[in-house]
């Protein structure tokens, strides 16, 4: 298997700024990057005053503002290159890092750089890239023989563009994301993901998800008064009983229980889970469904595990955006055939995955629509959450934390949810072979959620339930009761 790619962590002084050192830690942790990228000097001066023994951890620290680190500094990381300039002068030795061979240039090469700023004209609402005057003068791009993507700080997270022959990419968590409809706005920490074929993936944890906050039904009030209780941090709460809870102020007995559940999920890595409500009884068929976006018009890729007699691992994948409904039709005519009367189970599948099954069959095979119209679906998300049956450990509920924090060792496709329909979009555009997706890793992606599913699935239904039940009024039963009203992608 491949080396998965260098993962890079950003931190502006902003967010060093609003960030306690026990937040900046647990970011760290949570992203267990290879460098850390520091949008500006200062943010360099804030951590080391704020965290001085991590800023050595986490792998060489690229800082585009600084001309004390070298200029161009450059770093090879799981053979990916980077490299930093900080002055026009530090560009412009771009191109004898090239000739010297420091950079591989078979493989793309990242320029990471404070030097190109996107932004708008308020009357036309057009984009424009400043500075790139300059910046061509200084790097020489058309004397580069390899290939360059160029990673501005001052650009949103998730900002991608081709400019007149610049690949630009965004880098920058405070960058004002109202130019580009992207960015983070300075409330999540991104992880950038950089591939040796020029793709440029990120994840992000929300500043309201680190230290005492990470912790279910607590807000900023509450864990500055769990702090001045002596809880310093989650793991603090995990020792505590919820009775010790009630001596804080705002604090009542359902709270208490919520938030040292969580705090010994996240401690223990397990799931808590409450009573012994129901859960299927026979050996489900796990799902994950691959869409041109969150308003589908194409579900172009179904992964399916079979586990019962021999296990099956199966790809129903449709090349042809011509053809939308194949890969549905594919599958729900193999479950009728093969697996009819088992439940079908999909992680948040009552927001997402089960509709959109429903809406496609409806529209492109209404033949099987009594298939999956009696089918019993079962969603561990909804189940537990939105049902409040179970505490998952995750810092946040999205299967890659739950999953991760309970063992699961991922796949590193490097890939994301945004990345993969972004990628079949730009295939359903252009249909030409440099727009053609990597079908075999994007089929990794889907196939790894699958199995991670699946590895959460047992963990829960391994739980059992706790011999104490939950004194919460909210409990609301098992997943075939009445109440089919349906979480939302937003709720984790």
């Amino acid at each position: 298997m491949a080396s998965p790619p260098p993962r890079v962590t950003v931190l502006s002084s902003d967010l060093v700024t609003r960030c306690r050192a026990a937040q900046v830690r647990d970011a760290l942790s949570y992203a267990n990057p290879d460098a850390l990228l520091l949008s500006d000097p200062g943010a360099l001066v804030r951590l080391r005053a704020a965290t001085p023994d991590l800023v050595e951890e986490f792998g060489p620290l690229l800082v585009p503002g600084d001309a004390n680190r070298g200029d161009p500094a450059h770093h090879r990381i799981r053979g990916v290159d980077l490299v930093v300039p900080t002055t026009d002068e530090g560009l412009a030795e771009v191109e004898a890092l090239e000739s010297a061979g420091t950079v591989d240039p078979s493989t793309e090469t990242y320029v990471i750089s404070d030097r190109l700023d996107v932004s708008v004209r308020p009357t036309s609402l057009e984009a424009t890239l400043s500075g790139v005057t300059t910046y061509r003068e200084s790097l020489a791009p058309d004397a580069l023989g390899g290939s360059y993507t160029h990673v501005s700080t001052a650009a949103p997270v998730d900002y991608y563009r081709e400019w007149d022959g610049l690949t630009v990419a965004g880098a920058g968590p405070d960058a004002d994301s109202v130019a580009t409809g992207t960015g983070r706005g300075g409330t999540e920490i991104p992880t950038l993901q950089f591939h040796s074929d020029g793709t440029v993936c990120s994840t992000a944890i929300a500043t309201t998800r680190l230290g005492l906050r990470a912790l279910s039904g607590v807000g900023e009030t509450t864990a500055g008064r769990l702090r001045e209780a002596g809880y310093a941090d989650p793991e603090a709460v995990a020792e505590a009983q919820p009775a010790d809870l009630l001596d804080v102020s705002g604090v009542g007995r359902e709270s208490a229980e919520t938030i040292c559940d969580h705090a010994r999920a996240l401690e223990a890595g397990e799931v808590v889970r409450y009573g012994d409500e129901y859960v299927p009884d026979r050996e489900p068929v796990f799902i994950d469904i691959e869409t041109d976006g969150l308003t589908p018009t194409v579900v172009w890729l179904i992964g399916v595990l079979d586990r019962e007699g021999e296990e099956t691992y199966m790809s129903f994948l449709n090349r042809d955006p011509d053809d939308p409904g194949r890969a549905v039709e594919a599958f729900v005519s193999w479950y009728a055939a093969n697996a009819r009367g088992r439940p079908v189970v999909a992680y948040n599948g009552l927001s997402f995955d089960f509709p959109t099954v429903a809406d496609h069959v409806e529209r492109h095979c209404p033949e099987h629509l009594d298939d999956w119209e009696s089918t019993y679906t079962f969603d561990p998300y909804y189940w537990a959450v939105r049902q409040d049956n179970a505490v998952f450990p995750g810092r946040t509920n999205k299967l890659g934390d739950v999953a991760a924090a309970l063992g699961w060792e991922t796949d590193d496709t490097g890939l994301t949810g945004a990345a993969v329909g972004r990628a079949y979009r730009q295939w359903m555009r252009e249909r030409t072979a440099e727009a053609e997706p990597d079908w075999e890793r994007h089929e990794r992606y889907c196939e790894d959620d699958v199995r991670s599913l699946a590895f959460v699935y047992d963990a829960l239904t391994a739980a059992g339930g706790s011999s104490q039940q939950r004194t919460s009024s909210s409990h609301s039963g098992s997943a075939t009761g009445d109440d089919t009203s349906q979480g939302t992608l937003t709720d984790f």
